[in-house]
Formats: structure tokens, C-alpha cells, sequence
């Protein structure tokens, strides 16, 4: 299921670079998928929680955008958008905003 998620300003401002759960992005895909209620992002990948195992690949765009912030800060980054393929079994119907 491609869930876009939208990167604001607000989460730029409000993310803390090298942490993990606490990133623009992660903060960003729990406000589209609220029923996680808590999500890892790395350089490549989103850990939803409680599965342990499952991954989802980051689009490149996302890669970048995470490099930038955590190097260079806030002023390096833009809001911006990106679809996330996340398997249906991770995002239960309803559950999407």
C-alpha cells in the first residue's frame, strides 16, 4: 500500500538530527500512519514497531534528505514529499490518515 507522506516545515523544526525515532521523517510517517505510535528511520529504512523484523526501503529522496539534516541542520532541508510502500499487513485499513 504507497502511503504519501509530506515532510512540513513543523517537522523540520521539531526534528532532532541523529535520533532515529525523533527525525522529520519519522515524525512525519506517524502523523500518516498514526497506529504505529512509534517508528526507527535509519538512512535507508523505516522499523515499524513491534515487528522486529520488518524493514521498508526509503526512496532515495528520503536518503538524501536524511543526510542533509543530520550533517548540515535544518537550513540544509525543504518540506518535501515522498510515497512509502508500506505492506498492507503493517498498515491496517483505517489506519492511514
Amino acid at each position: 500500500m504507497k502511503v504519501t507522506i509530506e515532510v512540513t516545515a513543523d517537522d523540520i523544526a521539531n526534528g532532532k538530527p541523529g535520533v532515529c525515532s525523533l527525525c522529520p521523517i519519522a515524525l512525519a510517517i506517524l502523523r500518516a500512519l498514526p497506529g504505529w505510535g512509534d517508528a526507527t528511520v535509519t538512512n535507508w529504512h523505516v522499523f515499524p514497531p513491534d515487528d522486529g523484523f520488518a524493514e521498508i526501503d526509503l526512496p532515495s529522496a528520503a536518503c538524501d534528505f536524511i543526510e542533509s539534516f543530520d550533517c548540515l541542520g535544518q537550513a540544509a532541508v525543504e518540506p518535501f514529499s515522498f510515497e512509502l510502500d508500506v505492506p498492507a499487513e503493517l498498515a491496517p485499513a483505517g489506519e492511514i490518515s
